[in-house]
């Protein structure tokens, strides 16, 4: 997903978000996404990853087990973990 806006004669991209899907030899299955959002304060920065979301499904004797991460950035531009489930 990419999202743009303007303002000049010119887009700017101001959020992407990618998805990556690995599945693995003992069947677990691993999602992650991420999120790259412009600096409102600085739109011409770039971008830089802001979320980070990983769910993961792991079989087991009684069915599968789904777990989710979601990590954001913090004020001093590390990541916090915001939710696991």
């Amino acid at each position: 997903m990419f999202q743009g806006r303007s303002g000049t004669a010119s887009l700017h991209l101001v959020k992407c978000a990618t998805t990556a899907q690995r599945p693995s030899s003992t069947g677990q299955q691993t999602t992650e996404q991420q999120v790259e959002q412009a600096d409102p304060g600085d739109p011409g920065s770039g971008l830089r990853v802001t979320v980070l979301t990983t769910d993961t499904v792991r079989p087991g004797p009684s069915g599968a087990q789904a777990t989710r991460t979601v990590q954001a950035r913090d004020a001093n531009g590390g990541f916090e973990v915001e939710l696991v489930s």
